[in-house]
């Protein structure tokens, strides 16, 4: 491979590298359509090139030229960072942004999340859920791995909890799917639950 080809394929690379970083933070094993993958490689190879541009016209205050070899390698570093902070700042403080605007013109809040269980589990909490098929109790049990893109989620059993919950604690919010005769009743811990709790 010619030393011109492999400065081509780095040119190219920074947008890949981000969307890598990003689906790895993500845990993001889905395969993209096409759309989605170029649409998603626009957006950080585009905003690494002018991260980039930005940081030659800086450097070039100092006296110092990025360029070459260079500047392809800090737009790749550029690209990976973006990738890593998309899903941790950057996205959460664009949907935050978008929601106060929303919240000014009257419109309700919106998330940027593929479905209500993803939007509920992502928040770094606890979660103990009681599914119920009519109105008899099918699972229970605390949140341990969830796919959200598959819309399913692994339960831990805790009768203990269980009857501890129903008995003390009433349901935090409801998840119910429209059209079927299935719900899950959510509950969370709180500071005050577990001074009052003996578990």
């Amino acid at each position: 491979m010619s030393i011109d080809l492999f400065e081509h394929i780095a040119q190219v690379a920074p947008g890949f590298i981000g969307v890598a970083a990003a689906k790895f933070m993500d845990y993001d094993t889905r395969t993209d359509s096409v759309t989605s993958c170029l649409s998603k490689y626009f957006l950080f190879a585009g905003a690494s090139w002018l991260c980039t541009m930005a940081l030659v016209e800086l450097l070039g205050y100092a006296g110092i030229i990025l360029a070459g070899k260079a500047f392809t390698a800090v737009s790749m570093l550029i690209a990976l960072v973006l990738g890593l902070l998309w899903h941790v700042v950057i996205l959460p403080e664009a949907v935050n942004l978008h929601n106060m605007l929303n919240r000014r013109i009257g419109k309700n809040e919106g998330f940027m999340k593929n479905t209500i269980i993803e939007q509920m589990l992502d928040d770094g909490k606890a979660h103990y859920l009681i599914a119920y098929k009519g109105d008899k109790i099918i699972a229970s049990g605390w949140i341990t791995t969830s796919l959200a893109y598959e819309k399913s989620f692994l339960l831990s059993p805790s009768p203990e909890w269980e009857e501890w919950f129903l008995e003390h604690n009433t349901p935090y919010r409801y998840l119910i799917y429209r059209g079927e005769d299935c719900y899950y009743k959510e509950y969370t811990l709180t500071d005050e639950m577990l001074g009052n709790s003996e578990k």
